[in-house]
């Protein structure tokens, strides 16, 4: 059986190109069933994109008290049918990535079964610093691949809100057709299924 540090050897980094050969590509079923026997395991910290395995990301003091902020932000919202989930996976084709913060339709109970699919959410949010390329690039391709509708950057280093909106789908190079950088002093709104349902301030996303 392979071990974890083996998996992660052989698939160090994948986009743009692919990583010299031995390579091993994981579908989101093996992903599950290597995390269900016990080869992939929570503390290993690993998140499954466009079928490699990649290492979270290390949370400095400052990432993980704007993740809370996220989560308590979006928490006051009154969202009927919507619900805020905080880096909780979400089921892509070839990937299960884990964002800092979802907005998902459903009611309580809703995903006992299975992870949220891109059908299921209404925005995505990461919160980067050191992850900034990675979120910039590999996870926006892979959420605009997905159909994702709105995509947001809590960009740390800069204190801008980056926002992603309308998505190409499947394409040669996926992408949002849309993109808005929003320093502090800006408001943003919160668009869900095609509908503005509330407008927040910028500047309480940084601590």
């Amino acid at each position: 059986m392979a071990t974890v540090s083996s998996a992660v050897e052989i698939a160090p980094f994948a986009p743009p190109g692919f990583p010299p050969e031995p390579a091993l590509r994981l579908t989101v079923a093996k992903y599950h069933e290597m995390s269900e026997s016990g080869v992939i395991r929570e503390e290993d910290r690993l998140e499954l994109l466009d079928g490699w395995l990649f290492p979270q990301v290390i949370m400095r003091p400052l990432h993980a008290e704007t993740v809370d902020r996220v989560g308590e932000l979006l928490r006051s919202l009154t969202l009927p049918g919507w619900r805020v989930r905080v880096q909780l996976p979400v089921t892509l084709a070839l990937s299960e990535p884990q964002p800092d913060a979802t907005i998902v339709c459903g009611l309580p109970g809703a995903f006992r079964e299975r992870h949220p699919s891109a059908q299921d959410i209404g925005l995505v949010v990461e919160v980067a610093d050191s992850s900034l390329v990675r979120d910039r690039g590999l996870k926006k391709r892979l959420y605009a691949e997905a159909g994702i509708p709105v995509y947001w950057i809590v960009n740390l280093n800069d204190r801008r809100l980056e926002v992603f909106s309308e998505p190409t789908g499947p394409a040669a190079e996926p992408d949002y057709r849309r993109a808005e950088s929003l320093d502090a002093a800006g408001e943003v709104p919160l668009v869900l299924d095609g509908h503005e349902v509330a407008r927040l301030s910028v500047g309480p996303f940084f601590v």
